[in-house]
């Protein structure tokens, strides 16, 4: 077997020898220091930005949540605002729907009351008749007869009785009454008597009293009337006022 010559021709290959390591210049390694440096910087800066941002975050939230309480507070305050409306709204109109129908019902029993009144007046009206009939014509003759086969004393005690059983159908007494309640039975007793025309003297016989307690109670039905004056006769005063027109609301 031939041995394999080289070819001459063919380049002959050389050991690859290690390249120095050639230093950067001196400018370029400060650079690079600062731009570390910087780099450093940025860093912590980013860091302190994102602490800051997650504080702020963080308020912004609470914040949030605050607001978002505050306001559901005033909600279901409103809430509560518009149900408690509503109810005093219902009970108003409840309150007045009662009152439209009490007023219906109160002009009803005014009208019931209005007609009972009616027939009240034309009930008394015919009381009253029927009473100044009777006395007309039976009480009245009686008393009349009997005056006359009567003494003089007697007589004028049946006059008084006649005055009086005619001051029945007068408003007299009720006029007195509502326009003096203050005097006391015994003086609208007297007074009645005086208003008939009796002295003082027939007063106390008629009422066994004495002269001097019925001068005291002239005196106290005098102060009671408001006549003050000397020139003020109790009588004529008293005589007035049966002889006015009765109140047709008496």
């Amino acid at each position: 077997m031939d041995e394999k010559r080289p070819d001459p021709t063919a380049p002959v290959s050389r050991p690859v020898l290690p390249q120095p390591v050639v230093a950067p210049p001196e400018s370029v390694y400060d650079e690079l220091i600062a731009l570390n440096n910087e780099l450093s910087n940025v860093t912590r800066e980013l860091h302190r930005s994102k602490a800051e941002l997650e504080r702020l975050n963080r308020e912004l939230e609470q914040r949030v949540a605050d607001r978002t309480a505050e306001l559901r507070r005033t909600v279901e305050r409103l809430e509560r605002e518009i149900e408690e409306r509503a109810r005093t709204e219902a009970a108003l109109r409840d309150s007045r729907e009662r009152l439209a129908a009490q007023a219906v019902a109160l002009e009803d029993k005014n009208v019931a009351l209005r007609e009972l009144l009616s027939q009240l007046a034309r009930e008394k009206e015919r009381i009253v008749a029927d009473l100044s009939a009777n006395v007309d014509r039976l009480l009245l003759p009686l008393l009349g007869r009997l005056r006359e086969r009567a003494g003089a004393g007697e007589g004028g005690y049946l006059e008084v009785l006649e005055d009086n059983v005619r001051l029945l159908m007068t408003p007299f007494a009720r006029r007195l009454d509502r326009a003096l309640r203050a005097l006391t039975p015994r003086e609208l007793e007297i007074a009645n008597l005086l208003r008939s025309g009796l002295s003082t003297k027939e007063v106390a016989a008629l009422t066994n009293l004495s002269e001097e307690t019925v001068t005291t109670h002239r005196r106290a039905i005098r102060r009671k009337l408001g006549l003050t004056g000397e020139d003020q006769n109790l009588t004529t005063f008293l005589r007035t006022l049966s002889d006015a027109p009765d109140d047709p609301a008496g």
